[in-house]
């Protein structure tokens, strides 16, 4: 393999859970911008997580971010709106490096978006050379392939309690690199909507974490407040999503105010 494709096409979010540290992502979901991945790199996130589940971004626009992302040293990730094969297969070859599916409930439902994410062997992905994660550069497309699939990240959402209870299967599909909880649609799902505390979530959350180290694989939680972060973190999920752009705009704004505010005390 040339030295130079391991250079280009590198995930430093699944390199930074691969070697046993925290990986750490914040979703952009109304900021179509490019400057907004020169924020997140500058805060130190390994990860910008593209939102098209919700939100504004239309499919170029989060295209724009991926290159943007890729050039930077930041990984692409994008949560695609649902189990939408094509829009995946589209968005990785327009550079993203990780897909995001939200409500996977089965290892089934996971089956069939690894195969629109992965090059054969282990999926289907149609090949195509101008590829952004190529950076207009030529490799052989054999080793490409193989490549590409290795830093490709496939992440089922767990947000029911039907994909709690399959967990371990969804996590056990080959070419799923991790799973990551959706708190807040996994309490609506139970029933609970918006109960951090209740006991029932961290039931829910020690199993998805046994049932991902059965499998092998890394998991995380998005959606929840800081203090469940520390459990799930202590449970050794090391996968982080943490608030996204319009939260941290509005909480930086707040706070400025609220500084400036006290001048006049």
């Amino acid at each position: 393999m040339p030295a130079d494709m391991k250079k280009i096409i590198h995930n430093h979010f699944r390199a930074a859970l691969d070697s046993g540290g925290m990986a750490m992502m914040t979703s952009v979901r109304q900021t179509p911008g490019n400057e907004i991945v020169f924020a997140i790199k500058a805060a130190g996130f390994h990860a910008i997580f593209i939102d098209l589940e919700h939100g504004m971004l239309s499919l170029t626009q989060a295209g724009q971010l991926c290159v943007m992302g890729l050039a930077c040293g930041i990984t692409p990730i994008v949560r695609i709106p649902g189990h939408i094969p094509h829009i995946a297969g589209q968005i990785l070859d327009l550079g993203a490096m990780g897909i995001i599916i939200p409500h996977i409930d089965t290892a089934e439902q996971a089956k069939r978006m690894v195969d629109a994410c992965m090059y054969p062997p282990v999926g289907h992905r149609g090949f195509s050379s101008t590829i952004p994660q190529l950076q207009s550069l030529n490799f052989p497309a054999k080793e490409v392939r193989a490549h590409i699939n290795s830093q490709t990240t496939v992440m089922p959402q767990i947000e029911t309690r039907e994909g709690v209870e399959n967990v371990e299967a969804i996590a056990s599909v080959e070419g799923v690199d991790m799973v990551e909880v959706g708190g807040n649609d996994l309490l609506l799902d139970m029933g609970i909507p918006g109960e951090y505390e209740n006991p029932k979530l961290m039931i829910a959350l020690k199993k998805v974490a046994e049932g991902a180290k059965k499998a092998g694989k890394h998991f995380g939680v998005g959606g929840v407040p800081e203090n469940i972060v520390k459990e799930v973190y202590a449970m050794g999920g090391h996968l982080m999503s943490v608030s996204g752009d319009i939260n941290m705009l509005s909480s930086s704004m707040k706070e400025a105010a609220e500084r400036t505010r006290h001048l006049d005390n």
